[in-house]
């Protein structure tokens, strides 16, 4: 991680701990929080728990992209049969909200989707993925962390669900600028917020569309609000039906 002082480590190892502790007790793994006393918190994480997940040892990465720590990002991090798990603690920086745990699986070839599926750089064959049950979360994506535009990334979590048959796009509570118009085109596909004082789509520009459902059914638009960042709408309207 650098140079830190004492304090300064403590806190990271500290976030480390209740960050690992947290993914671990949502998916039923392990409870780690007692064996992770000492300084070197990743080290005592693997040395106490590698026998908890069926004899795979795992490692600490600090984010999907971007990072400062050894390894600085999972995109630049392989697995192995001896390290076939992964800890990540966030998408661009630990703690984000962004990050979870991941499984090796070497003989993969499918593509990054950013998110669930994220393959090595230089990488022909094995991929990490996502250990999670339910909704998509928009913030595993890199959205809803302080970009000037997640359109890219929430089409891209939209088309992810659509490919799997359907299903939750999860926006957290937070600002999601857009400059573009978000397709959904498939069935069963909802995109659920926090609620409408927590979670805002903002869209810019002259077109006040901000979904287009195209050849969708069985979908929700709910528990978000749906405004205007920046400029003076003269066409379009939130949600548009084909």
């Amino acid at each position: 991680m650098g140079n830190h002082d004492s304090s300064e480590q403590g806190d990271v190892d500290g976030t480390r701990r209740n960050l690992a502790a947290g993914f671990f007790s949502a998916l039923g793994i392990v409870t780690l929080g007692g064996c992770l006393t000492n300084q070197d918190s990743h080290s005592g994480l693997v040395a106490e728990t590698t026998q908890e997940i069926g004899g795979t040892g795992f490692q600490w990465v600090d984010t999907i992209v971007g990072g400062t720590g050894t390894p600085s990002n999972l995109r630049d991090t392989a697995g192995s049969a001896t390290t076939g798990v992964a800890v990540v603690g966030g998408y661009n920086v630990v703690g984000d909200g962004g990050g979870g745990v991941f499984h090796w699986d070497p003989g993969s070839h499918t593509g990054d989707n950013g998110g669930t599926i994220i393959v090595p750089t230089a990488s022909s064959t094995g991929r990490w993925r996502r250990i999670y049950s339910g909704a998509l979360n928009a913030k595993w994506f890199g959205a809803g962390l302080g970009a000037a535009d997640d359109q890219a990334v929430l089409q891209s979590v939209i088309n992810v669900a659509g490919s799997q048959g359907g299903g939750v796009v999860y926006l957290p509570a937070g600002n999601y600028p857009v400059s573009n118009i978000l397709i959904i085109n498939a069935l069963g596909v909802s995109v659920i917020g926090d609620g409408k004082n927590a979670t805002f789509i903002k869209k810019t520009g002259i077109d006040s569309t901000i979904f287009y459902l195209a050849a969708a059914h069985y979908c929700q638009i709910a528990d978000l609000s749906l405004t205007m960042l920046s400029g003076s709408p003269s066409t379009g309207s939130a949600i548009w039906f084909n």
